[in-house]
């Protein structure tokens, strides 16, 4: 389903790690030397779904970071309870659910603690008579000079901007793991291109050279189904940054040729910077299966020759 990357040196090579989502929404880990063969941790799952609690129905969309200033890992997600959409006449609201961002933290990756001011960000809370955007979905969290930063993906609420559909990026910052404010005055990348017209629906944002590089998979069209639609022709697609993640400017070579199989369905993307090289894991059509691809990026190489 979903999966969070993360990759350090240990004794001078690169250890690979990831944590992904089953079939029933448990949290699983695994394992590598070389970012291609993998060892499933003999405990998993991690964590399972788990009744009563806000994010019960699942959890999604995870991303890692390690914290070195708590010596920890933190990982963001979204997380669900659906609501019965029966109206209370008691509140005089509809139980729509609990939809909001997550995070747990964890010294070895293995053992997880859920913060307890989870959700950290409630999105099924913001009222859409005042708030500026309608979040779509997060997109992924950076560990910036130790300051946290974000980027969730929502539409604007101002029926004047024509951009109702769309689900634009904005950004979003935090001190420490479990205080998130989102920076909704602005979106810091539009979906304004053939490709992405409709939107992003996932990113990994990495920084080398002091060049931010974020991975994005743009998309430019929605299926709707009863209760809720999902992003279609989805692809990657590459945008950089040169002064901390405040503006970005598209790769004019949008979008990235990277299928190998079945085009415009990639769901998910990871990157990490190991030496000179960004690392990419995209979930993709694989064999009429999801599965996950690996790449490599050369930022130092300009193929273009521009």
């Amino acid at each position: 389903n979903s999966v969070s990357f993360y990759t350090t040196e240990v004794l001078g090579h690169p250890f690979y790690q990831i944590w992904y989502t089953d079939i029933n929404g448990a949290m699983n880990y695994a394992a590598s030397s070389d970012g291609t063969n993998w060892n499933t941790h003999p405990q998993n799952p991690l964590f399972e779904l788990a009744q009563g609690q806000w994010d019960q129905d699942s959890i999604a969309g995870q991303v890692v970071v390690w914290d070195p200033v708590e010596d920890e890992y933190v990982m963001a997600y979204q997380g669900f309870t659906l609501g019965t959409g029966e109206f209370d006449p008691n509140t005089w609201e509809v139980d729509n659910g609990i939809w909001g961002l997550g995070i747990s933290t964890s010294s070895d990756g293995v053992a997880w603690t859920k913060h307890p001011n989870n959700p950290v960000i409630n999105f099924s809370a913001l009222d859409p008579f005042t708030a500026l955007i309608q979040p779509c979905w997060p997109l992924t969290i950076t560990l910036q000079r130790q300051v946290f930063q974000g980027y969730i993906a929502a539409s604007s609420n101002d029926i004047f901007s024509g951009a109702g559909d769309t689900c634009s990026i904005y950004s979003m910052n935090a001190f420490n793991a479990g205080s998130w404010t989102i920076n909704e005055q602005q979106p810091v990348l539009v979906g304004d291109q053939p490709y992405d017209s409709k939107g992003i629906a996932s990113a990994a944002v990495v920084e080398y050279n002091d060049v931010m590089y974020m991975f994005y998979v743009g998309f430019n069209a929605w299926i709707e189904y009863t209760g809720y639609r999902s992003a279609q022709n989805m692809t990657l697609n590459l945008a950089t940054s040169t002064d901390g993640g405040n503006t970005w400017t598209k790769d004019p070579n949008n979008p990235i040729p990277i299928n190998q199989t079945a085009e415009l369905e990639i769901s998910n993307i990871g990157a990490q910077v190991i030496g000179s090289r960004i690392h990419l894991w995209v979930t993709d059509k694989y064999e009429d299966s999801e599965a996950v691809g690996y790449y490599l990026f050369e930022p130092d190489i300009d193929i273009h020759g521009e």
